[in-house]
């Protein structure tokens, strides 16, 4: 008849938490590969239209492209990195996005590399787009969509308070930002 230590606590702690964590290792879904599609169209001398769809099922967040272009509109949610480009926001299944850009792209230009993606090279997906119609123009406006007075000072307010005390720079820096990508013009009174 021998004494047995009485477990400890963290062990019973583990052992009764297993159970449940392996339960959602098993029924955690993972997230698919994104599928999207896209059309290269011309729009005047090295002007192009980029058109990225949404063929999957789950949303996407990003999509960049390999080549070295000018005059990218929309900017933002686009930023030219020099070498490439990437363009951020969701694209529900089924939606589409189009960007301009000015390139030389020489045998390229009907067709590009594109990749899409969210959350990391797990969940990302390379298409080669084909050539679409060519255009007169570019049919995307620039510097992102214009807010209702109401929605500007809602999104700077939420901004303050997830900020807390950002300092005057750093509110002015915001009041620009909202400015320059929704075309919103905040009255003095609501930067304190």
């Amino acid at each position: 008849m021998g004494i047995h230590p009485a477990p400890r606590p963290r062990a019973r702690r583990l052992a009764a938490i297993a159970p449940f964590a392996l339960a959602l290792a098993i029924s955690a879904p993972a997230l698919a590969k994104p599928s999207a599609s896209g059309t290269l169209s011309s729009a005047g001398a090295s002007r192009y239209v980029l058109s990225v769809k949404n063929t999957g099922a789950e949303p996407f967040e990003t999509f960049a492209v390999a080549a070295n272009v000018t005059n990218l509109v929309p900017s933002p949610p686009c930023e030219n990195r020099g070498t490439s480009f990437v363009c951020t926001g969701t694209i529900a299944p089924g939606a589409s996005k189009q960007v301009c850009f000015n390139a030389t792209l020489g045998a390229y230009e009907s067709s590009l590399q594109v990749t899409v993606g969210s959350g990391g090279l797990a969940n990302e997906a390379i298409f080669t787009t084909s050539a679409g119609p060519a255009v007169s123009s570019c049919p995307v406006g620039g510097g992102g969509s214009k807010w209702t007075s109401a929605r500007c000072k809602g999104a700077y307010k939420a901004w303050r308070k997830h900020h807390g005390r950002a300092n005057a720079e750093a509110r002015l820096k915001e009041s620009r930002k909202l400015g320059k990508e929704h075309h919103c013009k905040l009255p003095v009174s609501a930067l304190k």
